[in-house]
Parts: C-alpha cells; structure tokens; sequence
C-alpha cells in the first residue's frame, strides 16, 4: 500500500482552521453583528447589553488561561470536542434566551468554549509544523476568523430582512455548524 506524500501536519492545520472558524470566527466575533438585534428582541438596556458582550470576552478569558491546565491532563482531541460542543450548547442557549441573566451566561459559555478551542488548535498546530512553517501555519490557522465573520456578517443582516426573531435562527444556525464542525 503506497503512503500519501502529504504531511499530516497539512490535515492537522485543515482541522484547526475548521476549529478557529468556529470558536472565533462563529463563536466569537458574530456576537457584533447579532448583538444590536438581540438587545431589541430581549428589551435589554444599553448597560445590559454591554455587559452581555462582555460576557463572552470573560469566558474567552477564563477559557484561554484555564486550558492549558486541561490540555496537560487530557487528550488534546477530547479537550478540543468539549470546548466546541461548550459553544454550540452556548449557541443554543443563546437561542433560547429571555432576557438578561440567560443571555449573559449563554454568552459566557461561548467565551468559555471559544477560549479554549482557540489556544488548544494553537498549541497543536504549532506541534506539528517546523520553525519553517510555523509561522504560515498559524496565519492560516487564523484565518478561520476571517471566514467567519465573513459567514456571520453577511448571514445576519440577511435574516433580519425576513424574519423579526432572525438572531435567534442565527444562533441556532451557528450552533448546527459548529456541532457539524
């Protein structure tokens, strides 16, 4: 049986794109496109609001920090499952929310998942590629974010021509392509 001349380490960087895609680029940075629609359909203040969002950057935070302490104990593998499925359950509940203290703590889990699928896909693509490559690895890696804001920024504002509730679909439409992922 003939080996496949491509590096694994090509497959591993295809992974972590799909992985910064949707803990960044979905999980993450969509939350400015559909934040100003969800502040009108849940009637939250503008100080509620803010700290919504801040939610997210909180659990990013902790996630970030907290990861490395997983990542030493766990299979990398199964620590990067537990923080995109800690998003897409995010995401859902995100959908679900009915006001203030269910938004916040919905976007504090995708924070907390966000943190720690991004710093986990670093930490691997910097394993598998040479000091040659590393660099190009990780701008490619980073450039899953870009691919989902792209999705996110353009996803939104379609929906909310059709449809009043159209930031719960997204969240829900989010939440089935980082499960998918």
């Amino acid at each position: 049986m003939k080996r496949s001349s491509i590096h694994r380490g090509w497959f591993i960087l295809v992974i972590s794109v799909l992985n910064c895609f949707a803990s960044l680029g979905l999980g993450r940075f969509s939350l400015g496109a559909i934040l100003p629609f969800m502040k009108d359909g849940l009637m939250l203040s503008y100080t509620e609001t803010g700290l919504v969002s801040s939610a997210v950057f909180m659990g990013y935070l902790i996630g970030a920090v907290g990861v490395g302490y997983l990542t030493n104990r766990c299979p990398t593998k199964s620590v990067l499952q537990a923080a995109l499925l800690l998003i897409a359950l995010g995401m859902l509940a995100a959908l679900l929310a009915f006001g203030f203290w269910s938004a916040y703590l919905a976007l504090f889990m995708i924070g907390l998942g966000s943190g720690g699928a991004n710093v986990t896909s670093l930490s691997v693509v910097n394993r598998w590629f040479a000091a040659k490559y590393k660099g190009m690895a990780l701008g490619i890696t980073n450039s899953g974010s870009s691919f989902g804001i792209m999705i996110s920024g353009s996803l939104v504002p379609m929906l909310m021509l059709v449809y009043m509730e159209g930031w719960r679909i997204i969240w829900g439409i989010l939440a089935c392509t980082v499960i998918v992922i």
